[in-house]
């Protein structure tokens, strides 16, 4: 069985050294009917020249130049995709019962609506813009992590928006504020009383 496994490999070698030219011509022959078929394709769709399509252009626009336009209240041609202008469409947007989103103002559920960026500004501004457990400012702040400080409740209560209960935090402490909470609610209400 070993002859004739070794017998077989030199038939094979043997024979593609002698009918190696006609294997050549064989695939010359072959790449140069597929580059006739590929020509015969190409044909079909001959190629457009610069004044054609200028042409079909000039018909296009003339034909659609008189058609109705469909115009707001304001005269401004309607969006494609609403039943008024850009406009008007941002117009009604920015008032917040018109907007699409609205749910009625829950957006700063579960906070009280008091814990606003105005109250938080007061904060950062009672506690001098530095961060009450571990000094970092909020400039430095701002160049780490790209926004302010953040504010803490002290007892967790999100409800609880009483200046006392409040404290300016980088987002750091404000992470680690969330294990071990005894230990940080009695560290911070003795910071804020102080």
């Amino acid at each position: 069985m070993y002859k004739n496994k070794e017998r077989k490999k030199f038939m094979e070698k043997k024979y593609m050294e002698e009918h190696k030219e006609e294997q050549r011509l064989y695939q010359l022959q072959w790449r140069k009917n597929n580059k006739q078929k590929i020509a015969l394709r190409m044909k079909k769709y001959r190629v457009i020249n610069r004044e054609e399509i200028l042409e079909k252009a000039k018909k296009y626009y003339q034909n659609n130049k008189n058609r109705n336009k469909d115009l707001c209240d304001c005269g401004n041609e309607k969006d494609k995709r609403s039943k008024k202008c850009f406009e008007c469409q941002s117009k009604l947007q920015s008032i917040p019962e018109n907007n699409g989103n609205w749910l009625g103002g829950v957006s700063n559920l579960p906070y009280a609506f008091e814990f606003n960026g105005i109250l938080k500004e007061s904060i950062r501004y009672r506690d001098s813009y530095i961060c009450q457990n571990c000094g970092m400012t909020e400039e430095e702040h701002l160049i780490s992590l790209g926004y302010n400080l953040v504010i803490h409740h002290i007892d967790y209560n999100k409800q609880n928006c009483e200046e006392d209960n409040l404290i300016t935090l980088c987002n750091q402490c404000n992470i680690r504020a969330n294990f071990n909470r005894s230990y940080w609610q009695e560290f911070y209400t003795n910071k804020v009383e102080a």
